[in-house]
């Protein structure tokens, strides 16, 4: 988008759409539910990141003033894209935002990472704990990983341990 008066048409017909499409199920008697997360790419440049949630959450406190129903469509924010070495505290202001003033985000992150890297993985995942922002983390394959199996030629015996501790691992791991 090139404004914040494009992004919220954006949304609006996208949720126009959703709703249209679910009065036409509901006519042939199933009911279906759309919901809109709008995916910030880890990529952009933090100015149009900011630019694009603050228009967003004009948009939904609009909404919720004159009680429209499309507000429940606007389900969250997520962060997309290539994980390579994108730091998750670079946008966490942006999402720290959003986050308190009631929009749900949600992260891929965990899916990917750099070998012998996995633990620094782990770190970035625990900074959104920390931060409060942690909802819901999205293909977290990283703290599904055997520390055990890694291969002892990238993690030593003390990372494996660091690995199989760290505060986000431990816990979801118990869980399973």
């Amino acid at each position: 988008w090139r404004s914040a008066q494009g992004c919220q048409r954006a949304i609006r017909y996208v949720i126009a759409g959703m709703l249209d499409g679910e009065a036409a199920a509901r006519a042939e008697g199933r009911d279906v539910r759309g919901l809109l997360f709008l995916g910030l790419y880890k990529d952009q440049p933090a100015e149009e990141l900011q630019t694009i949630v603050n228009a967003v959450l004009r948009l939904r406190q609009r909404w919720l003033d004159e009680r429209r129903p499309e507000v429940t469509r606007l389900a969250g924010l997520d962060s997309l894209g290539e994980e390579g070495t994108f730091d998750p505290r670079s946008q966490l202001a942006i999402f720290q935002q959003a986050h308190a003033a009631g929009l749900p985000v949600v992260f891929h992150l965990g899916e990917r990472w750099a070998p012998g890297k996995l633990l620094e993985k782990l770190q970035d995942m625990d900074a959104l704990v920390d931060a409060g922002l942690l909802m819901t983390l999205t293909s977290p394959l990283a703290l599904l990983v055997d520390a055990g199996t890694l291969r002892a030629d990238l993690y030593p015996d003390d990372a494996k341990e660091r690995i199989a501790t760290s505060t986000v691992f431990a816990p979801w791991l118990k869980q399973l």
